[in-house]
Order: structure tokens, then sequence, then C-alpha cells
């Protein structure tokens, strides 16, 4: 009987200090200004997430920064499956830190957030890359259009607006079946309500929509609101005659087993304008895409082959 109660005392013995290992984690950090050269942010809010491994919130911990910036949380699980991501609201923008889980054996965690004061200028805003692909279905009487931008905020500072709408793409007045998976169409524009922070935005934005085509030739303008360093116009080749004036040709680009005349650009300035003649469209040889929009059916294969271009160029950085 004293034998049976030596293990169960030594069982719940065991049974405590591997809770205890298991909440003996802490999550520290700082919150620093990035606009002002990393100078700690004392006495702000830091709410720290905690997610499973399926992305799953389980709970959430607050703290102030003290007058060095810091902040920790204390007596948390050490489990491999929970991830913390610490996150700060500062001057009505949310930032945060990565989400990070401990390993076997940690027991300290780092999570600093650097955060950044706002501005309503757009001054710093620009397009580091952008593509503008255009696919002519000559039996439907449409020119289908895709624009990608690559932009990057080159300030040190978020740019917000007070009615929340930071970056603007003009729509043709013409155009039908709008499609983005970022940007909202109002008022002739496609519009991100997304502060910008400070770097280049993580993916380039999307847009597209179809014109109508009336006779044999055709004249597509397209302004930028922003400075663009450098630019592809794509046209798909199904024997037009296409200008694109201010522009070199380039190396075609196939994909989908389609081949897409490219035309290279740079430096176009705020307000600039891309103009894009396309001639011999009666003549043109018409182009079948089973009965669904170009913008449908092959965009997926054209985003990933222009996601590749746009990796290169980001390396080349």
């Amino acid at each position: 009987m004293k034998k049976l109660s030596f293990i169960l005392l030594l069982s719940a013995f065991f049974l405590a200090f591997f809770a205890l290992a298991q909440s003996s984690g802490t999550v520290e950090g700082e919150v620093l200004n990035g606009s002002a050269e990393n100078k700690p942010i004392s006495g702000i809010t830091v709410t720290l997430h905690i997610f499973d491994s399926s992305g799953t919130e389980k709970g959430t911990l607050t703290a102030l920064t003290d007058e060095r910036g810091y902040f920790a949380f204390n007596g948390l699980d050490t489990g491999k499956d929970l991830f913390y991501l610490a996150e700060v609201n500062f001057q009505g923008v949310l930032y945060h830190s990565s989400a990070l889980s401990f390993t076997e054996g940690e027991e300290k965690l780092r999570l600093p957030v650097v955060a950044y004061e706002t501005t309503e200028s757009d001054s710093e805003i620009a397009v580091q890359k952008a593509h503008f692909i255009f696919a002519v279905a000559p039996d439907r009487k449409t020119i289908e259009v895709m624009e990608m931008y690559s932009v990057a905020n080159n300030g040190r500072k978020t740019f917000v607006t007070k009615d929340g709408k930071t970056l603007r793409f003009p729509i043709p007045p013409e155009a039908m079946d709008f499609v983005s998976d970022s940007l909202n169409p109002e008022g002739g524009e496609a519009v991100l309500t997304e502060p910008i922070l400070p770097g280049p935005m993580p993916q380039p934005l999307t847009l597209g929509y179809v014109l109508p085509v009336r006779g044999d030739s055709l004249e597509i303008r397209r302004t930028v609101f922003y400075p663009v360093a450098s630019y592809n116009v794509l046209v798909k080749d199904i024997g037009l005659t296409v200008e694109v004036p201010g522009t070199k040709r380039g190396r075609n680009v196939e994909t989908a087993g389609d081949v897409y005349l490219n035309f290279e650009g740079e430096k176009l300035p705020k307000g600039g304008e891309i103009t894009v003649k396309l001639s011999g469209l009666e003549k043109a040889s018409k182009v079948q895409v089973g009965g669904t929009t170009w913008v449908l059916a092959t965009t997926v294969a054209v985003v990933l082959a222009l996601l590749g271009l746009f990796l290169v160029y980001l390396r080349r950085r």
C-alpha cells in the first residue's frame, strides 16, 4: 500500500513539474518608432495573440511598454504547437511582429515590433514595376486587360488618408467585368483601402477588365497616378500591328501556349500616360477561349509567368 502511495505521489510530482515546464515561457521585445531612428515607444499597449498550429486564435494577453519600449509576457505555454504574435496600434495603424513558437528546450522568445508615424502625403509612393497585359478577341469584339503593379512606400512614414482610400488606379469609363483580388471599383477608379507601410508591398496589386472593340484599329491610353520606375506592355500575338510609343521591344513572354509581344519602358512620371495602338483587328485570326473570358480562363497562367519577372526584378535590386 505504501509502495502504491509513493508511486502516485511521484507521478503527481512529475505531472506538476511537466506542467510547470510547459508554462515557464517568456515572450519579450521592444516597440520601436521606425520613423524616428527606432526610438522606443513607451506606454503603448502590446497585445499578444496566441494561435494553435491550425491558425485558430486561442487567446490574447496585454501589457504596457516601459520607458525603454520593453514589454514581457511570462508564464507562457512553451508547447511547440502554439504560435505567438505581438501587435500594437500606433496612430491608428496596426503593426505586428513575426509569429513564432518555442523550440524544444527554449524558454524565451523575442518578438520586437517596429511601428511608424503616419502621413497623408503620397509623395513617397512609387511603382517599382508595372505590367499592362492586353488580349484581343476579335470574334467577341473585345479586348481583355490585366494590370499589375509592384508598389513601394519609399518614405519612413505609413501612408494613410482620412477617407481610408490610399492607392488609386484609374479604370477606363467603358470598362466592363472588373475583377481584382484587393482593389475595389469606385468612381471610375480601382481603390485600395489599406495603410501603406514603408518599404515594398509584399505582393503586386492586380486588376482586370474588358474593353469593347469597334473597327479595325484601337488606341488605349492608361494614366498612372504614381511615378513608375519600369513597365512592360504585353499584347497577345494574334497578328496585330502594335505600337507603344516611348518603349523598346523586349523578349516575348510565352505562357499557357500563347505568345505575348513585350514592350519595355521606364521612368514614367507621376501623371504620365502609356499609349497602346492596335491595328489590323478585322483581319486578325479569331481566338477561341471556350466561351470563358480571357480574364477568367488564363489570368492565373499569365500572373504566374509575370510573377517570375517580378521576382527576377526584386532579386536584382
